[in-house]
């Protein structure tokens, strides 16, 4: 994702910032449905509204083909 475009990021779009070797910061622009359907893809929130984050076995980052 680039900050410094000045145009209105669509669905699908997503980006990856590596800020340090062991944390990485990823966006994905989404959309949903009119209610009540929930977004489409990367759901982070439950059904009374709180954060609930994925595992962290759902997540593999590799480089250069190694994990």
């Amino acid at each position: 994702m680039n900050y410094t475009a000045m145009e209105m990021p669509k669905p699908g779009d997503c980006g990856l910032n590596i800020l340090s070797p062991t944390l990485l910061e990823l966006h994905l622009i989404n959309t949903k449905q009119p209610d009540p359907a929930p977004v489409d893809s990367w759901n982070f929130v439950d059904a009374s509204g709180q954060f609930v984050a994925p595992a962290l076995s759902q997540f593999a980052v590799t480089v250069n083909g190694q994990r």
